[in-house]
């Protein structure tokens, strides 16, 4: 049981450990362990590894921004503070906070944070085998992994215990749990991607006699989201693509089949 109070336990628990990825895509950040424990050091006695998923732009999902958490609206970025959140805001079997019942039984709850989830499955599968080894590494129990990944996080995770498996590495986990992943594929509408892709091309006449720009210039989230559609696990995880074979879409075919067959 936790030695401090399950709900309000303390901050200075909070410590991160950078995993020393890649240049990043699109952003100033590397992929990332946010570790907060609950006896309140740094030290991982019981480890619970929550693999992100996509932090995507909000065209994909409009209404978004319009749910509450703590009486605040919140965006699907798929940090560290937004599962904290969830995780107070949901309730176990028992009538109390997620978060409660898993500090209760002493958990260390870790959160992976990818620089970039729009690398191809194969490379973010294999940050999350090193941040397996890291923590099975930091870890002063025997006590093992439970992982859960959410939505491409499970896909990836996945990916990696099978791989580790396969070449005879332990990866120490009891149990994995994917929350809404896309194990078989997932699905954009076409004509939502085509749309997408074309009002972000639009040109549009701002002043008149000024050349005319396009939409996606006025609407960074139109960008990002024709930006975000070509990237390559983009490509791999959905099932038609705009851009690909509608018959066979090349990127997704090849991927599930290597999925598959482990």
């Amino acid at each position: 049981v936790s030695p401090i109070d399950p709900v309000n336990y303390c901050e200075a628990a909070e410590f991160t450990i950078d995993l020393g990825s890649t240049v990043p895509a699109w952003d100033d950040e590397t992929d990332r362990l946010f570790i907060r424990t609950s006896c309140c050091d740094d030290v991982i006695r019981r480890p619970l590894l929550i693999i992100g998923g996509f932090e995507t732009p909000t065209l994909f999902d409009p209404d978004i921004e319009d749910n509450q958490v703590d009486g605040h609206p919140f965006f699907i970025d798929n940090d560290f503070d937004f599962m904290i959140r969830r995780l107070r805001d949901a309730d176990a079997p028992t009538g109390n906070p997620v978060i409660q019942e898993l500090l209760n039984d002493g958990y260390d709850l870790i959160f992976l944070d990818f620089d970039d989830e729009t690398k191809p499955l194969e490379q973010n599968a294999q940050v999350v085998k090193q941040a397996i080894r890291e923590i099975n590494d930091r870890k002063v129990t025997d006590e093992p992994l439970v992982i859960a990944g959410l939505s491409m996080g499970g896909v990836v995770g996945k990916l990696a215990l099978l791989e580790m498996e396969r070449d005879g590495e332990a990866h120490d986990a009891r149990l994995f749990v994917s929350v809404d992943s896309p194990l078989r594929g997932a699905n954009i509408p076409l004509g939502f991607q085509h749309m997408i892709h074309h009002l972000n091309g639009l040109k549009v006449n701002v002043f008149p006699g000024v050349a005319s720009i396009s939409l996606g210039t006025l609407v960074p989230d139109l960008a990002d989201a024709a930006f975000t559609l070509k990237r390559p696990s983009v490509r791999q995880l959905l099932t038609y693509h705009s851009e690909e074979d509608l018959l066979f879409n090349n990127s997704y075919r090849s991927f599930y089949d290597y999925f598959t067959s482990l």
